[in-house]
């Protein structure tokens, strides 16, 4: 019986992770609320401290910051206990977008910056990549360009480095970003061009419309009217 009770949790929380993912926050959080019910009956620290950390995460996107925080502080403080360190550096993550989504910018360098010393300590250089690209967010959004734009180059170096096309193109996307911001629009185009590249090989036609019509402003700012007519028209074809 006990078994049974453990395959059905996690079931809950793998749809609730599936459901996340697809931006069913609401969907997320039930079936993370089913998932920690159960698993709190047979008791598996390690499948508590996943559930409190989902069920975290899906209470901040839904804007609930004070139950999200409740959860991933629990999750924290557990996932250290049992030196679930890729858990840990997760919670550490969430906490900062608590922080960042709640407009405590400098609560979320503290996270992001502790989740980074954390997977620089444990050699997580996937984590690493995500945490530079968290930071670079956070200091983007406090107009603090040179901190922002160093973060989300260290990100690049690793995800190339990882060969992870997804985080490149991320990365790649928010440097333009930073730089369209900035009126630096030629050094935006190459980055824009550069995401296109990545997105183009991952098949997201649904974002590379977006980084097409990246592309197209910062080629009209250029006075790249052509070109930007011509790129326009590939967004036709997705």
């Amino acid at each position: 019986r006990s078994q049974r009770k453990g395959g059905a949790s996690l079931m809950a929380l793998y749809s609730g992770r599936i459901a996340l993912q697809q931006g069913k926050a609401q969907q997320a959080a039930s079936y993370f609320r089913t998932a920690l019910v159960g698993i709190r009956t047979y008791g598996r620290q390690d499948h508590l401290c996943l559930a409190e950390y989902n069920l975290g995460s899906a209470l901040v996107q839904l804007g609930e910051i004070d139950a999200g925080k409740g959860y991933l502080e629990a999750c924290n403080s557990r996932s250290y206990t049992l030196a679930l360190w890729e858990t840990y550096i997760d919670s550490f993550s969430g906490l900062g977008v608590l922080h960042y989504e709640g407009g405590d910018m400098d609560g979320a360098v503290r996270h992001f910056s502790q989740a980074l010393i954390e997977a620089r300590r444990h050699n997580d250089l996937w984590r690493v990549a995500r945490c530079c690209g968290n930071l670079g967010t956070v200091y983007q959004r406090q107009g603090k360009f040179h901190a922002a734009l160093d973060n989300y180059h260290q990100a690049v170096v690793l995800a190339d480095q990882l060969n992870d096309l997804a985080g490149s193109a991320s990365a790649r996307n928010n440097i333009g970003n930073l730089y369209h911001v900035q009126g630096e629009h030629a050094q935006a185009l190459i980055m824009y061009e550069k995401t296109l590249e990545a997105k183009e090989l991952l098949g997201h036609d649904r974002s590379i419309v977006i980084t097409l019509l990246n592309m197209a402003s910062s080629q009209v700012e250029l006075g790249k009217l052509d070109q930007a007519e011509q790129t326009l028209e590939r967004t036709n074809d997705l």
